[in-house]
């Protein structure tokens, strides 16, 4: 059994639910009848996921923009955090592995986007204009949507003021819309 069989088997027992000792003991076993360099690499692979595991536990977002490496319980992790607490955690988390060694970060701190989030965000703004769209009367091709986390934001020429507070009536209505802000502008 080669070393990316042996640390694809930890990573989908990881995933599927199996506790952290019952991957060790698994892959302890599957290690007793391979080389001693395949062993460490086994081992290694092991140890990389019960890491990623623990961070995802964590932070999810930040955990897809972190690679992990352990070499002879050395944990190494770069790339991108949310946050220094979340810097913090996952290096606490990592040197909570048993049989890591020295944890050394190599991370940047900044804002990161859940893709989820920009996805149902994209449903809100399809969802508020085709709200807008049954009002009557109204041109929904002038009068852009925009949503981030919720926030509903309307751009456009509106005729009046009357189509203005139809048009954020509507929006407010639809189902996930958490707040609405008003750049509607009456045409002159």
């Amino acid at each position: 059994m080669n070393l990316r069989t042996v640390a694809t088997l930890v990573a989908a027992a990881l995933v599927a639910g199996c506790s952290q000792t019952s991957v060790r003991e698994a892959s302890n076993s599957l290690a007793s009848s391979v080389p001693q360099s395949v062993k460490s690499g086994a081992r290694d692979a092991a140890l990389t996921a019960q890491i990623v595991a623990r961070f995802a536990a964590i932070d999810p977002v930040s955990t897809l923009h972190v690679r992990v490496a352990v070499q002879n319980g050395d944990a190494r992790f770069a790339g991108t955090v949310a946050s220094a607490a979340t810097l913090g955690k996952f290096s606490r988390a990592a040197a909570g592995v048993a049989g890591i060694r020295r944890v050394t970060p190599q991370v940047t701190i900044r804002r990161l986007e859940d893709p989820g989030r920009s996805v149902r965000d994209a449903a809100l703004v399809a969802t508020v204009q085709a709200s807008l769209a049954g009002q009557g009367g109204i041109d929904g091709l002038r009068v852009r949507a925009h949503a981030h986390d919720g926030i509903v934001t309307l751009e456009g020429p509106v005729r009046d003021r009357a189509m203005d507070e139809t048009l954020l009536d509507a929006a407010r209505r639809t189902s996930g819309v958490r707040r609405v802000v008003d750049r509607l502008r009456l045409e002159r």
